[in-house]
Parts: structure tokens; C-alpha cells; sequence
């Protein structure tokens, strides 16, 4: 496996250590999880980043946020 290394400010380097530390595990698999999880955020879905959200709302999952769309309907 590949070694690299980053150059990262005093208040970065404490949230990082403070994170993993959180999450009970080495420093090295924090920040390779999460860069893994940051390459892959393009494909995320409404649903992959439900836990992020604040709030509460009136749509339902399954459900679209937009409103149907149609040329052939005539508008309002």
C-alpha cells in the first residue's frame, strides 16, 4: 500500500486527530475513509446524503422534489 502525506494547519490537524479519535480509529483510516468517501460524493443520491440534512419537510421518500413536467399539458 501507497504512503502519501499532506501538509495540514494546527486547527486541521486537531479536528482531524479529534475525529478519529471520536470515531475510535487510527488517524491514517479516518483520513482514507473520508478522502475515499469525497472522491466518490459525485454520484451520491438524495437519499446517500439524507443524514446531512436538518429539518423536517412534506416530501415523502420516493417522492419527487420538483413537480411533474409535461410539454403536451397545458399551463396554469
Amino acid at each position: 500500500m501507497s504512503t502519501l502525506s499532506f501538509h495540514a494547519d494546527p486547527p486541521l490537524e486537531a479536528e482531524i486527530r479529534r475525529e478519529a479519535r471520536r470515531r475510535n480509529t487510527p488517524v491514517s483510516r479516518f483520513l482514507k475513509e473520508t478522502i475515499a468517501g469525497a472522491l466518490s460524493d459525485s454520484g451520491k443520491t438524495g437519499a446517500s446524503v439524507a443524514g446531512f440534512l436538518n429539518g423536517s419537510g412534506t416530501i415523502q421518500p420516493g417522492e419527487s422534489a420538483l413537480p411533474p413536467w409535461n410539454e403536451d399539458s397545458p399551463t396554469p
